[in-house]
Protein backbone atom coordinates (compact mmCIF):
# COMPACT_ATOMS: atom_id res chain seq x y z
CA UNK A 1 0.00 0.00 0.00
CA UNK A 2 1.49 3.46 -1.08
CA UNK A 3 2.53 5.77 1.76
CA UNK A 4 -0.36 8.65 1.15
CA UNK A 5 -2.70 5.65 1.24
CA UNK A 6 -1.55 3.96 4.91
CA UNK A 7 -1.81 7.62 6.14
CA UNK A 8 -5.03 8.40 4.56
CA UNK A 9 -5.94 4.75 6.65
CA UNK A 10 -4.70 5.85 9.68
CA UNK A 11 -6.27 9.10 9.90
CA UNK A 12 -9.67 7.51 9.20
CA UNK A 13 -9.62 5.39 12.06
CA UNK A 14 -11.74 6.47 15.54
CA UNK A 15 -9.68 9.19 16.90
CA UNK A 16 -8.77 7.12 19.94
CA UNK A 17 -7.88 4.13 18.01
CA UNK A 18 -5.61 6.58 15.75
CA UNK A 19 -3.60 8.09 18.43
CA UNK A 20 -3.08 5.23 20.63
CA UNK A 21 -1.66 2.94 18.11
CA UNK A 22 0.07 4.87 15.66
CA UNK A 23 3.84 3.69 15.13
CA UNK A 24 2.99 1.06 17.65
CA UNK A 25 1.33 -1.35 15.57
CA UNK A 26 1.75 -4.92 16.62
CA UNK A 27 4.96 -6.75 14.41
CA UNK A 28 2.56 -8.82 12.34
CA UNK A 29 5.39 -11.54 11.30
CA UNK A 30 5.08 -15.07 11.20
CA UNK A 31 4.34 -15.89 15.26
CA UNK A 32 5.38 -19.33 16.54
CA UNK A 33 2.97 -21.38 18.21
CA UNK A 34 4.49 -20.11 21.77
CA UNK A 35 3.94 -16.67 20.45
CA UNK A 36 0.35 -17.82 19.63
CA UNK A 37 -0.27 -19.18 22.71
CA UNK A 38 1.16 -16.51 24.97
CA UNK A 39 -1.02 -14.13 23.21
CA UNK A 40 -4.10 -15.92 23.60
CA UNK A 41 -3.64 -16.69 27.30
CA UNK A 42 -3.22 -13.07 27.52
CA UNK A 43 -6.34 -12.30 25.51
CA UNK A 44 -8.22 -14.70 27.72
CA UNK A 45 -6.75 -13.38 30.58
CA UNK A 46 -8.51 -9.94 29.69
CA UNK A 47 -11.31 -11.30 29.33
CA UNK A 48 -11.77 -13.60 32.29
CA UNK A 49 -10.88 -10.62 34.62
CA UNK A 50 -13.17 -7.92 32.86
CA UNK A 51 -15.74 -10.30 33.19
CA UNK A 52 -14.99 -10.54 37.15
CA UNK A 53 -15.50 -7.26 37.12
CA UNK A 54 -18.50 -7.14 35.60
CA UNK A 55 -17.68 -4.94 32.87
CA UNK A 56 -18.36 -5.23 29.26
CA UNK A 57 -15.63 -4.54 26.50
CA UNK A 58 -17.24 -0.80 25.99
CA UNK A 59 -16.67 0.49 29.94
CA UNK A 60 -13.35 -1.06 29.22
CA UNK A 61 -12.19 0.26 26.51
CA UNK A 62 -13.62 3.74 27.70
CA UNK A 63 -11.59 3.78 31.04
CA UNK A 64 -8.51 2.65 28.98
CA UNK A 65 -9.01 5.29 26.11
CA UNK A 66 -9.03 3.14 22.84
CA UNK A 67 -12.22 1.67 20.98
CA UNK A 68 -14.52 -1.40 22.26
CA UNK A 69 -13.02 -3.07 18.64
CA UNK A 70 -9.82 -2.83 19.98
CA UNK A 71 -10.40 -4.50 23.02
CA UNK A 72 -11.98 -7.16 21.35
CA UNK A 73 -9.33 -7.75 18.77
CA UNK A 74 -7.22 -8.03 22.18
CA UNK A 75 -8.84 -10.38 23.80
CA UNK A 76 -9.08 -12.65 20.84
CA UNK A 77 -5.12 -12.24 20.34
CA UNK A 78 -5.61 -11.13 16.89
CA UNK A 79 -3.73 -7.52 17.82
CA UNK A 80 -1.49 -7.05 20.67
CA UNK A 81 -1.94 -3.51 21.70
CA UNK A 82 1.37 -1.33 23.38
CA UNK A 83 1.79 -1.90 27.36
CA UNK A 84 0.17 1.61 28.10
CA UNK A 85 -3.18 -0.24 27.08
CA UNK A 86 -2.34 -3.36 29.48
CA UNK A 87 -1.28 -1.23 32.27
CA UNK A 88 -4.39 0.99 31.85
CA UNK A 89 -6.61 -2.71 31.47
CA UNK A 90 -4.73 -4.69 34.16
CA UNK A 91 -5.66 -1.09 37.00
CA UNK A 92 -9.07 -1.15 35.32
CA UNK A 93 -10.11 -5.01 35.94
CA UNK A 94 -8.10 -4.82 39.21
CA UNK A 95 -5.59 -7.73 37.64
CA UNK A 96 -2.73 -6.83 40.38
CA UNK A 97 -0.10 -6.92 38.13
CA UNK A 98 -1.19 -10.20 36.16
CA UNK A 99 -2.07 -9.07 32.89
CA UNK A 100 1.41 -6.91 32.62
CA UNK A 101 3.12 -9.85 33.70
CA UNK A 102 1.50 -11.66 30.41
CA UNK A 103 1.98 -9.09 28.39
CA UNK A 104 6.05 -8.79 29.08
CA UNK A 105 6.31 -12.75 28.84
CA UNK A 106 4.59 -12.17 25.25
CA UNK A 107 7.27 -9.67 24.76
CA UNK A 108 9.96 -11.60 25.37
CA UNK A 109 8.92 -14.47 23.50
CA UNK A 110 8.27 -12.76 19.92
CA UNK A 111 11.54 -10.90 20.63
CA UNK A 112 13.45 -13.89 20.55
CA UNK A 113 10.95 -15.39 17.83
CA UNK A 114 12.19 -13.18 15.91
CA UNK A 115 15.94 -13.20 16.44
CA UNK A 116 15.47 -16.92 15.65
CA UNK A 117 13.72 -15.82 12.37
CA UNK A 118 16.55 -13.14 11.50
CA UNK A 119 19.34 -15.95 12.60
CA UNK A 120 17.44 -18.42 10.04
CA UNK A 121 17.53 -16.01 7.24
CA UNK A 122 21.06 -15.21 7.36
CA UNK A 123 21.63 -19.05 7.40
CA UNK A 124 20.14 -19.09 4.25
CA UNK A 125 21.75 -16.14 2.98
CA UNK A 126 24.98 -17.68 3.89
CA UNK A 127 24.32 -20.94 2.18
CA UNK A 128 23.66 -19.16 -0.74
CA UNK A 129 26.99 -16.98 -0.84
CA UNK A 130 28.76 -20.76 -0.27
CA UNK A 131 27.05 -22.09 -2.90
CA UNK A 132 27.67 -19.10 -5.33
CA UNK A 133 31.43 -20.30 -5.15
CA UNK A 134 30.51 -23.34 -7.20
CA UNK A 135 30.73 -24.12 -10.24
CA UNK A 136 28.02 -22.03 -12.68
CA UNK A 137 26.86 -24.70 -14.14
CA UNK A 138 25.44 -26.29 -10.43
CA UNK A 139 22.13 -25.02 -9.10
CA UNK A 140 21.44 -24.66 -6.16
CA UNK A 141 18.06 -26.97 -4.90
CA UNK A 142 15.64 -24.99 -2.91
CA UNK A 143 15.77 -28.78 -0.81
CA UNK A 144 19.09 -27.91 0.23
CA UNK A 145 18.59 -24.20 1.05
CA UNK A 146 15.51 -25.66 3.10
CA UNK A 147 17.66 -28.35 4.93
CA UNK A 148 20.73 -26.22 5.82
CA UNK A 149 17.80 -23.24 7.04
CA UNK A 150 16.13 -25.99 8.95
CA UNK A 151 19.48 -27.33 10.36
CA UNK A 152 20.75 -23.70 11.56
CA UNK A 153 17.23 -23.20 12.63
CA UNK A 154 17.50 -26.27 15.05
CA UNK A 155 21.02 -25.74 16.20
CA UNK A 156 20.10 -21.83 16.92
CA UNK A 157 16.60 -22.84 18.97
CA UNK A 158 19.11 -25.30 21.00
CA UNK A 159 21.35 -23.08 21.76
CA UNK A 160 19.02 -20.47 22.75
CA UNK A 161 17.04 -22.79 25.06
CA UNK A 162 20.21 -24.25 26.96
CA UNK A 163 21.79 -20.30 27.65
CA UNK A 164 18.11 -19.63 28.69
CA UNK A 165 18.07 -22.81 30.78
CA UNK A 166 21.01 -21.67 32.47
CA UNK A 167 20.13 -18.47 33.49
CA UNK A 168 17.94 -19.79 35.86
CA UNK A 169 19.25 -20.61 39.42
CA UNK A 170 17.60 -21.03 43.00
CA UNK A 171 16.36 -17.63 43.09
CA UNK A 172 14.40 -17.54 39.80
CA UNK A 173 12.71 -21.16 41.30
CA UNK A 174 11.60 -19.24 44.31
CA UNK A 175 10.29 -16.99 41.91
CA UNK A 176 8.31 -19.45 40.08
CA UNK A 177 6.89 -20.72 43.73
CA UNK A 178 6.13 -17.54 44.58
CA UNK A 179 3.86 -17.14 41.81
CA UNK A 180 2.27 -20.42 42.10
CA UNK A 181 1.30 -19.61 45.68
CA UNK A 182 -0.11 -16.32 44.29
CA UNK A 183 -2.08 -17.72 41.86
CA UNK A 184 -3.04 -20.59 43.98
CA UNK A 185 -4.33 -17.92 46.48
CA UNK A 186 -6.81 -16.32 43.19
CA UNK A 187 -7.90 -20.01 42.09
CA UNK A 188 -9.63 -20.81 45.42
CA UNK A 189 -10.89 -17.53 45.51
CA UNK A 190 -12.45 -16.45 41.71
CA UNK A 191 -12.01 -20.44 40.25
CA UNK A 192 -10.70 -22.05 37.45
CA UNK A 193 -11.91 -20.08 34.48
CA UNK A 194 -10.31 -16.82 35.26
CA UNK A 195 -6.75 -18.37 35.77
CA UNK A 196 -6.94 -21.06 33.62
CA UNK A 197 -5.18 -19.42 30.64
CA UNK A 198 -2.64 -18.06 32.85
CA UNK A 199 -1.37 -21.77 34.75
CA UNK A 200 -1.11 -22.84 31.60
CA UNK A 201 1.01 -19.65 30.26
CA UNK A 202 3.19 -20.73 33.34
CA UNK A 203 3.97 -24.42 32.26
CA UNK A 204 4.50 -23.60 29.07
CA UNK A 205 7.04 -21.06 30.24
CA UNK A 206 8.28 -23.81 32.97
CA UNK A 207 8.64 -27.19 30.87
CA UNK A 208 10.99 -26.25 28.36
CA UNK A 209 13.30 -24.64 30.90
CA UNK A 210 13.04 -27.90 32.83
CA UNK A 211 13.43 -29.80 29.86
CA UNK A 212 17.05 -27.62 28.94
CA UNK A 213 18.63 -27.35 32.37
CA UNK A 214 21.84 -29.27 32.97
CA UNK A 215 21.96 -28.42 36.40
CA UNK A 216 20.46 -31.53 38.54
CA UNK A 217 19.57 -29.70 41.47
CA UNK A 218 17.74 -26.78 39.26
CA UNK A 219 16.04 -29.30 36.92
CA UNK A 220 14.77 -31.65 39.94
CA UNK A 221 13.43 -27.80 41.54
CA UNK A 222 11.78 -27.15 38.27
CA UNK A 223 10.54 -30.34 37.92
CA UNK A 224 8.93 -30.02 41.44
CA UNK A 225 7.55 -26.76 40.77
CA UNK A 226 5.95 -27.65 36.97
CA UNK A 227 4.42 -30.75 39.08
CA UNK A 228 2.79 -28.32 41.22
CA UNK A 229 1.78 -26.05 38.17
CA UNK A 230 0.53 -29.22 36.33
CA UNK A 231 -1.64 -30.48 39.35
CA UNK A 232 -3.34 -26.85 39.77
CA UNK A 233 -4.39 -27.28 36.31
CA UNK A 234 -5.71 -30.75 36.95
CA UNK A 235 -8.28 -29.52 39.65
CA UNK A 236 -8.83 -26.26 37.27
CA UNK A 237 -9.88 -28.79 34.58
CA UNK A 238 -11.68 -30.93 37.00
CA UNK A 239 -13.82 -28.23 38.00
CA UNK A 240 -14.85 -27.11 34.88
CA UNK A 241 -15.54 -30.27 33.59
CA UNK A 242 -12.94 -30.89 31.12
CA UNK A 243 -12.32 -34.45 32.20
CA UNK A 244 -9.89 -35.11 29.12
CA UNK A 245 -7.70 -32.83 29.68
CA UNK A 246 -7.59 -33.19 33.19
CA UNK A 247 -6.30 -36.14 32.80
CA UNK A 248 -4.02 -35.27 30.35
CA UNK A 249 -2.19 -32.46 33.18
CA UNK A 250 -2.25 -35.72 35.28
CA UNK A 251 -0.54 -37.51 33.23
CA UNK A 252 2.45 -34.78 32.39
CA UNK A 253 2.42 -34.17 36.66
CA UNK A 254 3.52 -37.74 37.13
CA UNK A 255 5.89 -37.19 34.49
CA UNK A 256 7.69 -34.18 36.12
CA UNK A 257 6.70 -35.76 39.58
CA UNK A 258 9.10 -38.72 38.70
CA UNK A 259 11.73 -35.78 37.50
CA UNK A 260 11.77 -34.34 40.47
CA UNK A 261 12.79 -37.63 42.38
CA UNK A 262 10.29 -36.25 45.41
CA UNK A 263 8.14 -39.91 45.83
CA UNK A 264 5.66 -37.76 48.25
CA UNK A 265 4.73 -35.33 45.41
CA UNK A 266 4.20 -38.28 43.35
CA UNK A 267 1.84 -40.18 45.32
CA UNK A 268 0.05 -36.85 45.64
CA UNK A 269 0.00 -36.67 41.86
CA UNK A 270 -2.18 -40.73 41.55
CA UNK A 271 -4.18 -39.81 44.09
CA UNK A 272 -5.92 -36.45 42.55
CA UNK A 273 -6.04 -38.37 39.47
CA UNK A 274 -8.23 -40.79 40.96
CA UNK A 275 -10.85 -37.37 41.22
CA UNK A 276 -11.15 -37.91 37.37
CA UNK A 277 -12.16 -41.56 37.86
CA UNK A 278 -14.67 -40.59 40.36
CA UNK A 279 -16.21 -38.13 37.61
CA UNK A 280 -16.40 -40.81 35.53
CA UNK A 281 -18.28 -43.44 37.19
CA UNK A 282 -14.73 -45.43 37.94
CA UNK A 283 -15.03 -45.87 41.72
CA UNK A 284 -13.50 -49.12 42.01
CA UNK A 285 -10.60 -48.20 39.75
CA UNK A 286 -10.42 -44.71 42.25
CA UNK A 287 -10.40 -46.28 45.39
CA UNK A 288 -7.72 -48.98 44.19
CA UNK A 289 -5.58 -46.00 43.04
CA UNK A 290 -5.77 -44.17 45.79
CA UNK A 291 -4.93 -47.02 48.04
CA UNK A 292 -1.81 -47.83 46.28
CA UNK A 293 -0.95 -44.00 46.90
CA UNK A 294 -1.63 -44.30 50.64
CA UNK A 295 0.04 -48.01 50.66
CA UNK A 296 3.23 -46.48 48.67
CA UNK A 297 3.98 -43.02 50.61
CA UNK A 298 3.42 -44.51 53.92
CA UNK A 299 7.46 -44.74 54.23
CA UNK A 300 8.62 -41.62 53.47
CA UNK A 301 5.67 -39.01 52.89
CA UNK A 302 5.10 -36.36 55.54
CA UNK A 303 1.90 -36.80 58.04
CA UNK A 304 0.18 -34.04 56.82
CA UNK A 305 -0.17 -36.11 53.37
CA UNK A 306 -0.20 -38.88 54.67
CA UNK A 307 -3.46 -37.69 56.62
CA UNK A 308 -4.83 -36.21 52.93
CA UNK A 309 -4.13 -39.70 51.38
CA UNK A 310 -6.16 -41.29 53.77
CA UNK A 311 -8.57 -38.86 53.39
CA UNK A 312 -8.83 -39.05 49.39
CA UNK A 313 -8.84 -42.55 50.23
CA UNK A 314 -12.14 -42.70 52.28
CA UNK A 315 -14.04 -40.50 49.30
CA UNK A 316 -12.68 -42.80 46.96
CA UNK A 317 -14.09 -45.78 48.97
CA UNK A 318 -17.41 -43.58 49.66
CA UNK A 319 -18.24 -43.01 45.93
CA UNK A 320 -17.38 -46.84 45.52
CA UNK A 321 -20.64 -47.40 48.23
CA UNK A 322 -18.12 -48.58 50.66
CA UNK A 323 -19.42 -46.82 53.79
CA UNK A 324 -17.75 -49.11 56.64
CA UNK A 325 -14.27 -48.83 54.96
CA UNK A 326 -14.47 -45.45 54.38
CA UNK A 327 -15.13 -44.37 57.76
CA UNK A 328 -12.45 -45.93 58.83
CA UNK A 329 -9.59 -44.72 56.30
CA UNK A 330 -11.11 -40.84 57.82
CA UNK A 331 -10.43 -42.42 61.17
CA UNK A 332 -7.31 -43.15 60.27
CA UNK A 333 -6.77 -39.76 58.76
CA UNK A 334 -8.12 -37.71 62.10
CA UNK A 335 -5.33 -40.31 63.52
CA UNK A 336 -2.38 -39.33 61.58
CA UNK A 337 -3.02 -35.40 60.95
CA UNK A 338 -0.51 -33.55 62.79
CA UNK A 339 -1.09 -30.88 64.82
CA UNK A 340 0.80 -28.25 62.85
CA UNK A 341 -0.65 -28.14 59.15
CA UNK A 342 1.18 -25.54 58.02
CA UNK A 343 4.34 -27.21 56.48
CA UNK A 344 6.63 -25.94 53.52
CA UNK A 345 7.33 -28.97 52.35
CA UNK A 346 4.31 -30.07 50.82
CA UNK A 347 2.78 -26.34 50.30
CA UNK A 348 0.32 -28.49 47.79
CA UNK A 349 -1.97 -29.88 50.80
CA UNK A 350 -4.43 -28.15 51.85
CA UNK A 351 -5.40 -30.01 55.20
CA UNK A 352 -6.52 -29.13 58.50
CA UNK A 353 -9.55 -30.14 60.71
CA UNK A 354 -11.81 -28.33 59.24
CA UNK A 355 -11.00 -29.68 55.59
CA UNK A 356 -10.77 -33.24 56.62
CA UNK A 357 -14.33 -32.50 58.55
CA UNK A 358 -16.03 -31.12 55.40
CA UNK A 359 -13.87 -34.28 53.56
CA UNK A 360 -15.47 -36.46 55.90
CA UNK A 361 -18.68 -34.88 55.73
CA UNK A 362 -19.01 -35.03 52.02
CA UNK A 363 -18.29 -38.86 52.20
CA UNK A 364 -21.50 -39.28 54.92
CA UNK A 365 -23.89 -37.17 53.07
CA UNK A 366 -22.84 -39.19 49.66
CA UNK A 367 -23.44 -42.86 51.48
CA UNK A 368 -26.55 -41.08 52.86
CA UNK A 369 -25.66 -41.31 56.64
CA UNK A 370 -27.34 -38.76 58.69
CA UNK A 371 -25.16 -37.44 60.47
CA UNK A 372 -23.70 -35.67 57.39
CA UNK A 373 -25.67 -32.81 57.77
CA UNK A 374 -24.08 -31.59 61.31
CA UNK A 375 -21.10 -32.64 60.58
CA UNK A 376 -21.10 -30.64 57.05
CA UNK A 377 -22.68 -27.64 59.30
CA UNK A 378 -19.79 -27.75 61.95
CA UNK A 379 -17.44 -27.13 58.59
CA UNK A 380 -19.22 -24.48 57.38
CA UNK A 381 -19.38 -22.76 60.31
CA UNK A 382 -15.09 -23.07 60.84
CA UNK A 383 -14.45 -22.59 56.88
CA UNK A 384 -11.98 -19.85 55.99
CA UNK A 385 -14.53 -17.89 54.19
CA UNK A 386 -11.65 -17.34 51.18
CA UNK A 387 -11.79 -21.20 50.33
CA UNK A 388 -14.64 -20.05 47.64
CA UNK A 389 -14.57 -23.38 45.58
CA UNK A 390 -14.59 -25.83 48.88
CA UNK A 391 -17.61 -23.52 49.83
CA UNK A 392 -19.67 -24.03 46.89
CA UNK A 393 -18.46 -27.92 46.84
CA UNK A 394 -19.71 -27.90 50.52
CA UNK A 395 -22.87 -26.56 49.96
CA UNK A 396 -23.73 -28.83 47.21
CA UNK A 397 -23.02 -31.69 49.97
CA UNK A 398 -25.41 -29.84 52.46
CA UNK A 399 -27.87 -29.68 50.24
CA UNK A 400 -27.77 -33.37 49.66
CA UNK A 401 -27.74 -34.41 53.05
CA UNK A 402 -30.61 -32.47 53.79
CA UNK A 403 -32.63 -33.64 51.04
CA UNK A 404 -31.90 -37.12 52.72
CA UNK A 405 -33.03 -35.92 56.27
CA UNK A 406 -36.03 -35.11 54.67
CA UNK A 407 -35.62 -31.04 55.00
CA UNK A 408 -36.50 -29.79 51.49
CA UNK A 409 -36.57 -25.84 52.56
CA UNK A 410 -32.98 -25.73 54.16
CA UNK A 411 -32.04 -28.03 51.18
CA UNK A 412 -33.52 -25.69 48.84
CA UNK A 413 -31.97 -22.56 50.20
CA UNK A 414 -28.83 -24.17 50.75
CA UNK A 415 -28.57 -25.16 47.14
CA UNK A 416 -29.31 -21.70 45.97
CA UNK A 417 -26.54 -20.58 47.45
CA UNK A 418 -24.41 -23.31 46.06
CA UNK A 419 -25.82 -22.12 42.31
CA UNK A 420 -25.01 -18.65 42.84
CA UNK A 421 -21.41 -19.67 44.02
CA UNK A 422 -20.90 -22.41 41.50
CA UNK A 423 -21.80 -19.72 38.80
CA UNK A 424 -19.56 -16.63 40.63
CA UNK A 425 -16.42 -19.09 39.67
CA UNK A 426 -17.39 -21.12 37.01
CA UNK A 427 -17.77 -24.41 38.59
CA UNK A 428 -19.27 -26.50 35.78
CA UNK A 429 -18.50 -29.45 38.23
CA UNK A 430 -20.57 -28.73 41.43
CA UNK A 431 -23.74 -26.74 38.81
CA UNK A 432 -23.46 -30.71 37.43
CA UNK A 433 -23.86 -32.01 40.83
CA UNK A 434 -26.29 -29.68 41.73
CA UNK A 435 -28.38 -30.49 38.51
CA UNK A 436 -28.61 -34.25 39.55
CA UNK A 437 -29.97 -33.64 43.12
CA UNK A 438 -34.30 -33.41 42.81
CA UNK A 439 -34.19 -29.83 44.76
CA UNK A 440 -37.85 -28.32 45.18
CA UNK A 441 -37.67 -25.26 43.20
Amino acid sequence: MPIDASVKLISALPPVLGQAWIGEMPNMARDTDAVRELKQALGRALADHRRAAGFAQAEIARRVHYTRTAVSHAEAGRHLPPRRFWAAADDAVGADGVLLDHFDRLQSAAAESERIEREREQAVFRHRAQRGHRTPTEKISSTDIHAAATADEQTHELAAALQSARRVDAEVVESFVAQLEHIRTLDRRLGAGLLRGEVRAKIAQIEPLMRHSIDPAIRRSLAAVLTEYCTLADWQCLDSGLLGEAWQHYENAKTAARESGNAALFSHVIAEQAFVLIDIGRSTDASDLTGHALAAARQNAPAILLAWLAAAHGEALAANDQSAKSLRAFDHAARTLPADTVHTDTPYVAMDDVHLTRWRGHALARTGERSAVAVLNDALRGLDPSYTRAETALRVDLTRALLHAGERDSAAEQAAQADALAQQIGSARQQRRLARLAVPG
